[in-house]
C-alpha cells in the first residue's frame, strides 16, 4: 500500500495487518458453526417462505453461535498471543516493554519473566472464563 501513496502509519498497518489474518481465522470458525446446523434447519425455513438473508439471521446463526464459541475463545486466545510478534516490528507493547524493564533492571530477569507469564496466563485464563460462560448458557443438546 505504501508504493501505491496509501500509508496510515506504523501502528495502524500492523493492526489491520493482525486485523486481516485474525479475520480469516474468525470467518473460518463461523463457517464451521453455519455447517454444524443440520440442513433441515435451512430447508424449513425456506419452505416457509424466508428469504436467504432472514434464514441466516433468524435461523443460522443464532444456531451457530453455540458451535463457534469454543474455536473463537481459540482465536481470540491466539490473537493475544500473536501480539508479541508486533514487537519483533517495534510496537509498543508488553514484549517491547519487558524489554526496557530487562534493560533497566538487569538483576531481576526472573521476576519479570514470572510477571509476564502471569499477565499473558492471566489475559488468556480472562478468555478462557468467558468462553465457558457462553457455552454453559447456550450449550448444545442433542
Amino acid at each position: 500500500m505504501p508504493q501505491l501513496g496509501i500509508d496510515f502509519g506504523f501502528m495502524w498497518n500492523v493492526s489491520l495487518a493482525m486485523g486481516v489474518y485474525t479475520a480469516s481465522f474468525v470467518t473460518e470458525a463461523i463457517r464451521s458453526g453455519v455447517n454444524a446446523i443440520p440442513l433441515g434447519q435451512a430447508e424449513a425455513a425456506r419452505s416457509i417462505g424466508m428469504p436467504f438473508g432472514m434464514t441466516m439471521t433468524q435461523v443460522l446463526l443464532p444456531q451457530a453461535f453455540r458451535y463457534v464459541v469454543p474455536p473463537l475463545a481459540s482465536v481470540l486466545i491466539a490473537l493475544t498471543k500473536n501480539t508479541s510478534l508486533a514487537a519483533g516490528f517495534g510496537v509498543a507493547e508488553a514484549t517491547f516493554r519487558m524489554r526496557g524493564l530487562l534493560n533497566d533492571h538487569a538483576t531481576e530477569r526472573v521476576a519479570i519473566f514470572i510477571g509476564f507469564a502471569v499477565g499473558y496466563i492471566v489475559i488468556v485464563e480472562l478468555i478462557s472464563f468467558g468462553a465457558y460462560l457462553f457455552e454453559r448458557k447456550w450449550a448444545v443438546t442433542r
